[in-house]
């Protein structure tokens, strides 16, 4: 999966492995649990994310249907996002927080038209 980790890709991430693995986060964006993750920027063995919640939210833009693709469980849900509320992670943590993420090689989730903060 490491070089599938490029912008675009979203995965459903365990929030409090990626603390513990060290992944930094930006002021007032911190989550627990499951939640997916979209991947914005990378350079060379990290990544930028954003997580994504069900929910609309002060501060939050919502991703619609129709510029995501990929499994039934990513696509059947609303999707909101806060393009404040910055993750930075190695690929090493976002391979661990990975481990419950339902996609697999080919059937990943995408968003086809992703956000920059």
């Amino acid at each position: 999966m490491l070089n599938e980790i490029v912008p675009g890709l979203v995965l459903r991430l365990n929030a409090d492995l990626l603390l513990a693995s060290g992944a930094t986060v930006s002021p007032g964006a911190e989550c627990h649990g499951l939640h997916w993750f979209l991947c914005f920027a990378t350079r060379r063995s990290r990544g930028e994310w954003l997580p994504c919640f069900k929910e609309p939210g002060p501060g939050r833009q919502e991703l619609s249907v129709e510029i995501r693709s990929g499994i039934e469980e990513w696509l059947a849900s609303s999707c909101f996002f806060n393009p404040e509320h910055v993750w930075s992670a190695s690929h090493d943590a976002i391979l661990r927080a990975a481990e419950s993420d339902p996609s697999r090689l080919g059937q990943r989730n995408w968003v086809v038209v992703y956000p920059t903060p």
